[in-house]
């Protein structure tokens, strides 16, 4: 259990707030639990800490509309408009 705290040289510490028992990197490579609550945060660092600078490159407007009681294919003619009104438009 003592080496569970020795780390390769040249690595850097990933923070784990779950319970500070922390993950490590090595250069573009990353060590981390593999219990999604611990995980996820430590993850959430990286790409905040050392990606910062690729999110959200471009900005973004996300919408959802919930239609009841109709089938598919009664709502292609509007997804079809909607494509066509608005061509950066995904569905």
């Amino acid at each position: 259990r003592l080496q569970m705290g020795v780390f390769p040289v040249g690595s850097e510490i990933i923070p784990n707030p779950y319970n500070q028992i922390p993950g490590f990197s090595i250069r573009e490579h990353y060590f981390v639990p593999g219990f999604p609550v611990m995980s996820w945060p430590m993850i959430e660092w990286v790409l905040d800490t050392r990606y910062a600078h690729l999110h959200h490159i471009e900005d973004y407007v996300e919408r959802a509309i919930t239609v009841w009681d109709a089938l598919e294919g009664q709502m292609i003619p509007l997804m079809e408009q909607v494509t066509a009104d608005f061509p950066d438009a995904t569905l």
